[in-house]
This record gives C-alpha cells, sequence and structure tokens, in this order.
C-alpha cells in the first residue's frame, strides 16, 4: 500500500511540476548609460489560464547575456492584456543602480533597485 501511495504521490508532483511556467522570453535588455552592464527581463507564461507571469531580471557585464546572474524572480497578474514598458518599466538612475517597476493593471506597483558591482543585488523599494 505504501509503494501505491508513493507512486501517486510522484505522479502527483509531476503533474504539479508540469503546470509551472513556459519557457522564458526576453521582454527587454537595457544597457547600463556607460555600456559596462545590462538588464535583462524575461517573462515566463504560466501553464495555467489566467495564472501569474514570471518576471526574471538578469544583470549581466557589457555584451555577454551568456554570464548573466538573475537577480529577480516573481510573478504578475495576469489579465489578459499584454505586457508592455509601461507594465514592466527599467530605468537607469545612474551608471551602477537602475529601478525595475511592475505595474499590473489592478494592483499596486512593486519596485526593485538593482545594483551593480561585484554583488549584484535587487532590494525592494516602497516606490517605483
Amino acid at each position: 500500500m505504501t509503494a501505491r501511495v508513493a507512486v501517486i504521490l510522484a505522479g502527483l508532483l509531476c503533474t504539479l511540476t508540469a503546470c509551472g511556467t513556459r519557457e522564458e522570453v526576453v521582454f527587454s535588455d537595457t544597457p547600463s548609460p556607460d555600456g559596462a552592464w545590462t538588464l535583462r527581463l524575461t517573462v515566463a507564461e504560466s501553464r495555467m489560464p489566467q495564472g501569474p507571469f514570471h518576471v526574471r531580471a538578469y544583470l549581466y557585464a557589457g555584451d555577454d547575456p551568456a554570464r548573466a546572474t538573475r537577480l529577480l524572480d516573481t510573478t504578475l497578474a495576469n489579465d489578459g492584456v499584454p505586457f508592455t514598458r509601461t507594465n514592466l518599466a527599467v530605468r537607469w538612475t545612474d551608471a551602477r543602480a537602475a529601478l525595475l517597476c511592475l505595474r499590473a493593471t489592478d494592483r499596486p506597483d512593486r519596485g526593485w533597485r538593482i545594483e551593480t558591482g561585484d554583488a549584484p543585488r535587487a532590494v525592494a523599494v516602497d516606490k517605483c
């Protein structure tokens, strides 16, 4: 009986994993003012109808996306309207920091300050 339960649980886990997200699609690449860094945003659509999208932010030096570091993986509500640069906005505030704003139609804006350097990081901010 326990082997049967284990098989059922394994099948359930595989099913839930399959309902995760689809392949990431590059939404935008935004170079820093001095060109030393690029902030890449990707979007992965949910496999579930009207499920949330996954928005991911990567930072890489110069023009080498193969060495990108993932700084953020968050969700954004799907209201059926395609995302634009109004919903997913990136603005470099100086050569070593950027502001990322996520705006769902009916939810409050969420923002992150992206910092470059030896240990790049994303820090949540109150306003964007």
